[in-house]
């Protein structure tokens, strides 16, 4: 009997450890791993529909359960390159483009979805759109351009190839236009419209210099002629204002001398009670004294007068007086 159940306690003990094992087995085959050069999606593992929300699975060890798996696209950066692609210019040149670029996954649900689900497999149909794209570009720009300014061509190229990639999903990292072939007439033919565009253009620069050098003679002139103008305004206003304040003094002068002899001509009718006549006699007197005066006290032998008493003294002493001033 104690047999019997150390039996079923052995049988039960295996059974419990067997389940042990296969859901241990079951847990571990349920947790995947992502790179991280990886990105996934999740989806059914029988009937390969998305499950979940729209999210992708990014890099890190997740529990997916034995009923999903991901689908991975890697991370990594792809290159694509074209030999010899012909494209038309805008001026209907034919032209031959070597071209390398590099791209990648854009890391957003839509764009893993689309490179994974919509355009898994079609790498033709991507490599047709990105060539499509090089020849657009190429028809909006002119061939001398492919001569003289090639960063302008790559930037017109990565617009145009950008965008188609875009719609499968990825993204351009960087394009290399590494060599142009034209046939060679039209070779010949571009150099010389190069040459050509190249002397205009020093030719233009050239006569942009030459009229800025005139125009900055012209400013130093006007600017000199301005100076020279305000300086002679200013020296004409100055001497304007010196006879202004001249005749002014002189003015004032007159003033004070009518202003004295007023004041002379009341004193004598004040203090003398005198007539007009005897007042203007008064006055010659006083500016005979004064002439006499002045004459007196001038230095050297032209200002002294010699008076007689005869009766034509008066007349004499006249004609001294008028001697000495024509001879100041």
């Amino acid at each position: 009997m104690q047999n019997n159940e150390c039996d079923s306690c052995v049988i039960y003990s295996s059974c419990c450890f067997v389940s042990l094992g296969i859901l241990l087995i079951l847990i571990i085959l349920s947790i995947k791993t992502v790179d991280e050069t990886e990105v996934g999606i999740l989806e059914n593992k029988y009937y390969h529909y998305v499950v979940g929300e729209e999210e992708t699975v990014q890099a890190g060890m997740h529990f997916i359960g034995f009923w999903r798996r991901l689908a991975i696209i890697e991370k990594v950066q792809r290159t694509m390159m074209f030999d010899n692609l012909e494209a038309l210019t805008n001026n209907v040149l034919a032209v031959h483009l070597d071209v390398t670029m590099q791209y990648v996954i854009v890391n957003d649900y839509r764009s893993v979805y689309n490179a994974i689900y919509k355009f898994q497999g079609h790498g033709d149909q991507m490599t047709i759109a990105v060539s499509d794209a090089i020849r657009v570009g190429c028809q909006g720009l002119q061939s001398d351009q492919f001569y003289t300014d090639r960063s302008a061509v790559t930037e017109k190229m990565k617009t145009f190839v950008a965008e188609a990639l875009g719609v499968f999903g990825f993204q351009l990292s960087s394009i290399q236009i590494t060599e142009i072939k034209v046939p060679l007439a039209m070779d010949a033919a571009i150099k010389d419209l190069v040459d050509a565009t190249q002397d205009i253009d020093v030719a233009t620069n050239e006569r942009a210099r030459e009229v800025s050098i005139a125009e900055n003679e012209k400013r130093d002139k006007i600017h000199e002629f301005s100076v020279n103008g305000a300086i002679k305004n200013e020296t004409a206003l100055a001497t304007y204002n010196a006879a202004k304040e001249l005749i002014d003094a002189q003015l004032y002068t007159q003033y004070k001398r009518i202003d004295i002899i007023t004041s002379v001509i009341e004193s004598y009718k004040t203090k003398f009670n005198a007539t007009d006549k005897q007042i203007m006699g008064l006055m010659k007197s006083d500016q005979w004294i004064q002439m006499i005066t002045l004459l007196g006290q001038s230095s050297g032998q032209a200002n002294k007068l010699y008076l007689d008493h005869k009766p034509s003294a008066v007349e004499d002493l006249s004609a001294q007086l008028r001697t000495n001033l024509e001879q100041e």
